[in-house]
């Protein structure tokens, strides 16, 4: 029996008996009534997580194996040239400069999102579109999901009202967003299309403050430990995996799990639960870095340890437990295929090539001013720690990859565990590109 129908099997066992009573009275969570099921699948589903693991202490630099993405590239996709001008756009630098690197953080390096790199001659260069989302597309969403939207909030209104704004991100693509409002008078469900996207979002609100409530499953709060393994979070939820499958009426048999840092500890834990389909993109290709699976459609779990700028919620609370405060199903109103374009091809580096450049300097980290990028701390990358591959999209649509190097700076100074460590990111291109000295030596000139 393959992987996939074992997990769908343990999801199936939940039914809407249970479902029904979890509504109906508080017990202890479903999560550990059906741990048995998560733990006799655990050996099974462990292989379905995205993200891969690597030794936690690498001598040598992490260069990820595995099986690698392969393009595929049609005979009627021509080379096309790239320029670096063209590509500092992709990092929103116009007349300033690029810093050599950004900070990200994570407990360790096998929490960095790692990817094998592909194996290629040729590796294809994206144009997306940036195509207005569909208001239609958007109002037949609604309907499909405004009663079980309204079953999972409690909010009684059917009233909503579209509104049209530009995409947040960029100014060249209409977004169309409608909210329904809960008795409270706070908006508790918002149905969103946006860019290729549609989704409905659910956040309860504290009806006197109008703050970020935990979602409760037959009167139980959800929720896993900052700390857990991705094999550690599959055995506590795998039966609330199913919960979510039933109330929705999906029957995915995927599990991604995506992780977000920052300084001081985790900020945000995303679970998508999907069913994969054939697609010509490599895993780190989502334009937003949170890498949800390139599918038609998906759930997506959210769980947080804090909420907002003003930290976490006086929810009472270890500060490493992560609740969950968001439940979103997810469908897309074009095919992938035809909301991104095939520019062209480029020549593949090697990574050899690509560590010839990062010797060099030609490397980009994100847009900066004179004076931040004389502060930024110089780092040696010819002594990188691990090595990894991504496609960086750009407000003018372009879509483009490169190596992504990533040295170990330290322990986060602002984390009193010890356990955030800091990295560098540094970027170099995975093609080749036209012009770099010339643009470098250029970059020099500016900013002495």
């Amino acid at each position: 029996m393959k992987h996939e129908e074992l997990l769908q099997n343990a999801i199936g066992m939940i039914g809407d008996d249970l479902i029904d009573d979890a509504d109906r009275k508080p017990r202890r969570p479903i999560i550990i009534r059906w741990s048995a099921v998560a733990c006799a699948c655990l050996a099974v589903i462990i292989g379905l997580t995205a993200i891969l693991r690597g030794p936690k202490t690498p001598i040598e630099p992490w260069i990820p194996t595995g099986e690698p993405w392969r393009p595929v590239l049609g005979s009627n996709v021509s080379e096309m040239s790239l320029s670096a001008t063209q590509i500092h756009k992709l990092f929103g630098v116009n007349d300033g400069g690029s810093n050599q690197y950004i900070t990200v953080y994570a407990p360790s390096i096998e929490y960095l999102g790692i990817l094998p790199i592909p194996t290629a001659e040729f590796l294809p260069i994206y144009q997306n579109q940036y195509l207005d989302a569909s208001k239609q597309a958007l109002k037949s969403f609604i309907r499909k999901y405004l009663g079980k939207g309204k079953e999972l909030s409690g909010v009684k209104s059917s009233h909503y009202e579209i509104d049209e704004s530009k995409h947040s991100w960029n100014k060249y693509a209409t977004e169309y967003k409608a909210g329904v409002k809960g008795e409270s008078g706070y908006k508790e469900l918002d149905f969103i299309a946006s860019n290729n996207l549609l989704y409905m979002t659910y956040f309860p609100q504290d009806p006197e403050t109008g703050q970020r409530k935990r979602i409760q499953i037959g009167g139980e709060y959800v929720s896993i430990l900052s700390t857990d393994t991705d094999e550690q979070i599959l055995e506590k939820l795998l039966a609330n995996f199913a919960y979510w499958n039933s109330f929705f009426g999906k029957n995915y048999s995927q599990v991604k799990i995506v992780r977000s840092y920052s300084h001081d500890g985790l900020g945000s834990l995303y679970i998508y639960l999907y069913d994969e389909e054939h697609s010509a993109f490599p895993k780190n290709f989502d334009e937003h870095f949170m890498q949800p699976p390139m599918s038609s459609e998906y759930l997506c779990m959210t769980f947080r340890v804090s909420m907002g700028n003003n930290g976490a919620y006086a929810w009472g609370t270890a500060k490493d437990e992560a609740f969950l405060v968001q439940v979103s199903p997810y469908e897309t109103i074009r095919d992938w295929q035809n909301y991104y374009s095939i520019d062209g091809k480029a020549r593949m580096l090697s990574l050899d090539e690509a560590e010839e450049l990062l010797a060099k300097g030609y490397v980009f980290g994100s847009h900066s001013c004179k004076l931040c990028m004389a502060e930024q701390k110089k780092v040696d990358f010819t002594k990188y720690d691990a090595v990894s591959f991504e496609y960086v999209h750009g407000e003018n649509g372009m879509v483009v990859p490169f190596y992504t190097f990533y040295k170990h700076l330290g322990a986060s100074e602002y984390d009193e565990s010890g356990i955030i460590q800091e990295y560098a990111k540094t970027y170099v291109p995975a093609v080749e590109i036209e012009g770099l000295e010339e643009y470098f030596d250029m970059q020099t000139e500016k900013h002495k």
